[in-house]
């Protein structure tokens, strides 16, 4: 589906385009998702782990203070240059007043890291 985010916009997403994809029935991707609202908050959960994942590898506590911190920020904006359009859609949910409780945990659990 990130290939679908990235090349087409959050506006292509659906369900059914999710089983195209992966080469399975239509209704397949509905057993796991309820729907598109389901796929798009599972495309940013996905996307905060691979953020913290990224930030995880770059933290080396055994720095220095500015070395650590460089070595983080370079680690975000590699995200983001490579995944400009996940992290749209990752801060789209972040300030969704109807954002799922796993979405705000990711984000605390993403933020925590930084701070």
């Amino acid at each position: 589906m990130e290939h679908t985010l990235r090349e087409k916009g959050v506006g292509s997403l659906s369900l059914r385009e999710l089983a195209r994809e992966v080469g399975v029935g239509h209704a397949t991707p509905g057993r796991h998702l309820k729907d598109k609202q389901a796929l798009i908050n599972a495309l940013a959960l996905t996307g905060y782990d691979r953020l913290r994942q990224a930030l995880d590898a770059a933290d080396d506590p055994t720095l220095p203070l500015e070395p650590q911190l460089t070595a983080l920020a370079q680690a975000y904006l590699g995200f983001a240059t490579d995944n400009a359009e996940l992290l749209e859609l990752m801060y789209a949910r972040k300030h969704d007043p109807d954002a799922s409780e796993q979405t705000t945990a990711a984000v605390e659990r993403t933020v925590d890291k930084l701070a």
